[in-house]
């Protein structure tokens, strides 16, 4: 008997779950999962097996990731009409593709007819897309166009398939600040709901002109790098640990505005905690020694104010943004495995920065300091990722002074693995 279409992808769903081999308690038990859950002055971080575990990371694939929104690339990656790129998350293949109305679309990288991916290298300029097995041709909008010699003719037509589905299968996407989220399941909120934090904490900031930076031949300074640790440990560092930040880091032991505290031992900085947005916030006034001026365009409030607060952010779940008076930094934490990550970086300033006579100088500032950043905490992100194979601490605890985005974090992971 035919089934409707939302009664077969229930039973998709159905399935999908059947195939997970191994339950959130075979990793997590009860005890721990309360344990997370806890008040922070009492309670633990994930077990260690989450973060050396190849089945848990699959887990994460199935029942997080690819149930929210999670970004995958830059936009300028693909900047021109007829650009493609393909990659791989948790082994899925993607398809990045700028189709010839300038559109950002992003496609399941394989055949309907042969399950082979449509493209295997980078393109630019072109035209339409052709798989290198059966020689099949589609647009850029993921329509097939040719299937040759299919059923013996040179040219059969399309319609001779009947109604299979022989296009290129599309994965929901979206950009914002340059930066391309998808939705693996098609079943996450809408965008515009869950980047809505961010834009509240922006206040208003308009971001789509901004100008990503650039090196002397006028290539963007967008870097890749490696991190050895699992993608939690790299964003549990990152952006939301403001503990380590005068240990570790030569620029913030040069400060005497960190530790962040003042005279009487209070904050001199928020934790913004909404939804998915876990932020490290300030006024510049309380960390003025720390960074210095940029001789940079701010990037301006609607009502034409130059703003005086920063914000070092993770957007739950792979997403870290840097957000300056002058700049906007934004690091996409790509899983490898569950020992490694890939990351891409980009930082962008106010329209007209690259008509200042400091740019190049500027953009190459900016991108080393991000360079130094990044083997500093790399490091530390190695070694915690080692010494996680000692059983002596299956579970660590917080400073609840420091340590509430971290806390926030893990149970937002442990939320996303609990529910079904």
């Amino acid at each position: 008997m035919p089934t409707s279409n939302d009664e077969a992808a229930e039973q998709e769903i159905e399935a999908r779950r059947s195939r997970l081999s191994i339950p959130l308690d075979h990793f997590i038990s009860p005890a721990q999962k309360s344990a997370i859950r806890a008040p922070i002055s009492e309670a633990l971080t994930l077990p260690r097996e989450a973060f050396l575990s190849e089945e848990f990371q699959q887990l994460e694939a199935e029942r997080l990731f690819s149930k929210t929104w999670m970004s995958i690339e830059f936009a300028h990656s693909v900047s021109n009409v007829g650009d493609v790129l393909p990659l791989s998350i948790f082994g899925i293949p993607l398809l990045i593709v700028r189709d010839d109305e300038e559109k950002i679309r992003v496609f399941h990288n394989i055949g309907a007819h042969d399950a082979c991916p449509i493209q295997f290298a980078p393109g630019t300029g072109q035209k339409e897309l052709v798989s290198p097995y059966h020689g099949w041709r589609y647009d850029l909008r993921g329509h097939l166009t040719a299937a040759p010699f299919w059923d013996g003719s040179k040219n059969p037509a399309i319609e001779s398939m009947g109604d299979r589905a022989v296009g290129l299968e599309e994965i929901p996407s979206a950009i914002w600040c340059d930066t391309i989220f998808v939705n693996l399941s098609g079943n996450a909120q809408p965008f515009k709901d869950y980047i809505s934090p961010v834009l509240t904490l922006f206040r208003g900031r308009d971001v789509s002109e901004l100008e990503v930076t650039s090196d002397r031949e006028g290539n963007s300074f967008t870097s890749t790098y490696f991190s050895e640790g699992n993608w939690k440990t790299y964003m549990e560092n990152t952006c939301i640990n403001i503990y380590h930040e005068g240990f570790v880091h030569q620029l913030y032991r040069d400060s005497p505005d960190v530790p962040r505290v003042n005279v009487n031992g209070e904050k001199t900085f928020q934790e913004v905690v909404d939804r998915g947005l876990l932020a490290l916030y300030f006024d510049l006034k309380d960390a003025s020694e720390t960074y210095p001026p940029m001789d940079a365009p701010s990037i301006t409030l609607p009502n034409g104010d130059v703003p005086t607060d920063m914000a070092i952010c993770a957007l739950f779940p792979n997403t870290n943004i840097t957000l300056t008076p002058q700049h906007i930094t934004i690091e996409i934490a790509r899983p490898l495995g569950a020992t490694r990550t890939e990351i891409r970086e980009a930082s962008y300033l106010a329209k007209g920065a690259s008509k200042r006579p400091n740019y190049l100088d500027l953009c190459a500032g900016i991108h080393r300091i991000g360079e130094i950043v990044a083997e500093e905490d790399g490091a530390m992100v190695a070694g915690v990722q080692s010494a996680r194979q000692s059983p002596t601490h299956d579970q660590v605890f917080y400073s609840p002074f420091w340590d509430t985005l971290h806390y926030e974090f893990n149970n937002l992971i442990l939320n996303a693995l609990d529910s079904e």
